[in-house]
């Protein structure tokens, strides 16, 4: 189980709060993460999931209806809690880096390709800005 696999089932407690600590995912009411700092790295990393599922939801709904204009309202205070909870963790690591990396390396792109979600969770956006450059490189060659 990787950090990408948020689990989609709840613990035997009742719980669906997850923190990862590798090599998995961990009940946080059952055990709770050991410091703030992780406690707001889950909750960037379980933001990000859930908006990603509801921007899939967002897109199956009829442009302009009444309910993907509500959908999108939530989903956009979505955006502004992980925006304030990545501030809340560039205050604690001002250093903090990309929270999907593992054994060294990042295994989860910040743009998965036209038109799809980047990464919310990001508290920096040197990564962002490295995928984008090495994207244009990349076209450039190509192109």
């Amino acid at each position: 189980m990787s950090i990408l696999d948020y689990p989609k089932y709840k613990c035997a407690c009742g719980s669906d709060t997850w923190w990862y600590r590798a090599p998995e995912w961990i009940c946080g009411i059952c055990h709770p993460p050991p410091e703030e700092v992780n406690v707001i790295k889950m909750r960037m990393i379980k933001g990000t999931y859930l908006l990603n599922q509801a921007q899939i939801a967002l897109r199956k709904l009829p442009y302009g209806s009444p309910e993907r204009i509500e959908a999108f309202q939530i989903w956009d205070k979505g955006t502004d809690k992980l925006a304030e909870l990545s501030k809340q963790l560039r205050a604690l690591l001002p250093k903090c880096d990309c929270l999907y990396i593992e054994g060294g390396k990042k295994v989860k792109h910040c743009v998965f390709g036209a038109g799809d979600l980047e990464c919310f969770t990001c508290p920096n956006t040197y990564w962002l800005d490295r995928e984008i450059i090495d994207n244009a490189e990349r076209s450039a060659k190509n192109g």
